[in-house]
């Protein structure tokens, strides 16, 4: 197979947005996910897509309106994933509140995921959270 220039500009172009929302997403920007790993799997995963994207037109020719469009795509992959995260940061939020009122916030204990300490219940909250996200599929519909 032999890659012409713009499957590769196409296929960097698809990498940028991917690597944008492993950057920010809840479950893919955890910091227990090893980097190498995030990284094969946001190639991997641009790799799938590279062959579903349709190619419309050809792109700038210039070095400078490629490169805005790579930022372009990491800022609209980072800002699915961090509106995706906000949510997530608002469940845990409620579940801090309730940890407060059931006088569990004295037993909050260090996250090394997110570098802070986090509650029993604004954890728990958390994880159901993500569980529901995963099983109702809504990673797949956003990306």
């Amino acid at each position: 197979m032999i890659l012409t220039v713009l499957q590769v500009q196409i296929y960097t172009l698809i990498l940028a947005r991917i690597a944008g929302l492993f950057i920010s997403a809840p479950l893919l920007s955890n910091r227990t996910f090893p980097g190498p790993a995030k990284t094969a799997m946001a190639m991997w995963i641009a790799m799938v897509f590279w062959f579903v994207v349709p190619v419309g037109k050809a792109l700038p020719d210039g070095a400078v309106p490629v490169v805005l469009l790579l930022v372009n795509e990491l800022m609209i992959g980072f800002l699915i994933g961090f509106i995706a995260q906000t949510f997530f940061f608002a469940i845990q939020a409620s579940g801090d509140f309730l940890d407060l009122q059931m006088g569990l916030s004295v037993a909050a204990a260090f996250d090394p995921s997110t570098g802070g300490m986090v509650s029993i219940m604004g954890r728990l909250s958390f994880y159901i959270g993500l569980v529901i996200f995963v099983i109702l599929n809504v990673y797949v519909q956003h990306i």
